[in-house]
């Protein structure tokens, strides 16, 4: 719901300034559908986060928008550590490292549509 809100307000922006990228957090492991039938509300809204990229990807193309998804695991954060202190912390996904890719996705640097970790 947010996310349209946000695609809905930053368009027009983005067409008159002749393209725009646009940046969504999905989950990996919502878009298991094995595993996300423990969580089905969160996995169905990361699917839509997802579908919704790619309708984005489809119809704005020709006007130089794009719409980047980043499907983490499990990012490594305090909260996080504190709800999970019996995980291997090392498979996890820094918040640094996630910044620093999104960064190169807004400055052109990175095409990558969907970025997996």
């Amino acid at each position: 719901y947010s996310a349209v809100h946000f695609v809905n307000a930053l368009l027009p922006h983005f067409k008159n300034a002749g393209g725009g990228r646009f940046i969504f957090i999905g989950a990996k492991g919502a878009m298991d559908t094995a595993s996300a039938k423990h969580n089905v509300a969160y996995a169905l809204s990361k699917q839509a986060l997802y579908a919704y990229a790619d309708m984005i990807n489809k119809t704005e193309n020709n006007n130089n928008i794009s719409a980047h998804i980043f499907l983490p695991t499990t990012i490594d954060t305090e909260a996080n550590r504190k709800d999970m202190q019996n995980a291997d912390f090392s498979k996890w996904i820094s918040p640094a490292r996630m910044a620093k890719d999104m960064l190169a996705v807004a400055e052109g640097n990175d095409n990558r549509l969907v970025v997996e970790y």
